[in-house]
């Protein structure tokens, strides 16, 4: 000991120098700069939309006159909002983005494969498909009445990010040899699978809106197909315009409950007029049925009020339901998780996998968007939450592409000393 004191050291320290050890405390400015890597990691411009939903839902309540029904239709919003930050802040690694969206993929195709049993499908024995001896074969063994637009939308959000696995670039050699080739394989079945639900719907806004989604991730994965394909839009626009556009709009907008072109006019007409009554609060969510028809009673559609729930056109029916506030909101929303897909795309030219993958993602809410032209059927409803994580993943790729740049917290820290 006698001898360590005349060397100056105690236990082999210098004396006069400082030991570092785990519990130093680091200076203000380096906890502040940890913090601030800490928060930017969480950061998403999908805060300040997401928070203007949000704060339109005590309107909403306030303004319905049938609360317990939008308490109800409140809850499954704030479901949707809780998936898409759960998924959003989960997968914050590249592994997690392909597990993601494998997972969102699988969880389609369960979809397609229990929801047939509970849809209520409308059968048309004189229309241009007809499905009644399919419909009739498939025993109802859910209680749950499934809508077939509704199933339908959902499963064209998910179609094109199927799509876009089936097809990994050559290029890319993450993973066991196997599972390289088995991913495609059950990828390639579960869109297989989805689809032939998806034509038994006969859901023709989302067959439209499928066709555009798949076509983006056609052309992105082979970009020689963009001449094959402006090719095949004009010659359809040709055949419509000798089709007549009257008789293309009347097929498109044809359907059961609202009958073809004219009913859905008189839909958006009586929705266009509650957005001027309560132009900041909406009438409430989900009481489009009890309160459309009580104050703008209809005239084609009289004696079918219970069955038109929606405004069958996604805007219109945000609007009707949150007001211009939640309109605004939404389309805000709609438009940087787009603006980020493109991001991400760019950002992951050195892995093509990821970036056809956010492609199939983005590709998806463009094919709900095109279907929401004609219904609602991505808003409101329990399916509605694969829009949600959709939307959730293509942030999560902006997220996770950006901060590839940036140094995470703990790196940063560490190289702080």
């Amino acid at each position: 000991m006698d001898k360590e004191f005349r060397d100056g050291t105690v236990n082999g320290v210098t004396l006069g120098q400082t030991q570092a050890t785990p519990f130093t405390v680091p200076s203000p400015h380096l906890q502040m700069k940890s913090l601030y890597l800490r928060m930017k990691r969480m950061w998403t411009p999908a805060h300040a939309p997401i928070a203007l939903l949000l704060l339109t839902l005590p309107l909403t309540l306030y303004a319905s006159i049938w609360p317990e029904i939008t308490r109800v239709a409140v809850a499954w919003l704030l479901l949707d909002i809780a998936v898409f930050y759960a998924v959003f802040l989960w997968a914050r690694t590249e592994r997690r983005l392909r597990l993601s969206a494998f997972l969102l993929v699988m969880a389609g195709l369960a979809l397609a494969l229990v929801a047939p049993f509970g849809v209520d499908w409308i059968e048309d024995a004189k229309g241009f498909l007809n499905f009644s001896p399919i419909y009739a074969a498939i025993p109802r063994l859910i209680n749950e009445r499934i809508h077939p637009n509704i199933l339908a939308g959902a499963l064209a959000a998910v179609l094109p990010l199927a799509m876009s696995l089936m097809f990994p670039p050559g290029t890319e050699d993450r993973g066991s040899p196997i599972l390289r080739r088995l991913l495609p394989v059950v990828c390639g079945l579960s869109f297989a699978v989805m689809l032939a639900v998806l034509i038994l719907t006969k859901s023709r806004g989302t067959w439209l809106g499928t066709a555009v989604g798949l076509g983006i991730v056609l052309i992105c994965r082979w970009p020689r197909l963009r001449w094959p394909a402006l090719a095949l839009v004009a010659l359809l626009l040709i055949a419509g315009l000798i089709i007549g556009p009257a008789r293309v709009a009347q097929a498109l907008a044809a359907a059961p409950v609202v009958g073809g072109w004219e009913g859905r006019l008189e839909l958006w007409s009586r929705a266009l007029e509650a957005i001027a009554d309560y132009p900041f609060t909406g009438i409430g969510m989900g009481t489009f049925d009890h309160v459309i028809p009580l104050r703008y009673p209809y005239v084609l559609l009289a004696g079918a009020e219970l069955a038109v729930p929606h405004a069958h056109n996604l805007f219109l029916q945000v609007a009707v339901d949150l007001g211009l506030p939640g309109l605004i909101a939404f389309v805000a929303l709609l438009g940087l998780v787009l603006a980020a897909a493109v991001q991400s795309a760019r950002a992951w030219a050195g892995d093509q996998a990821l970036a056809l993958q956010v492609t199939g993602l983005a590709a998806g809410l463009v094919a709900m968007l095109v279907h929401g032209l004609l219904d609602a059927a991505s808003w409101g409803s329990k399916p509605a939450v694969f829009i949600w994580a959709l939307m959730g993943l293509i942030m999560a790729h902006q997220a996770v592409s950006l901060h590839r740049r940036t140094p995470s917290p703990a790196a940063w820290e560490s190289e702080q000393g």
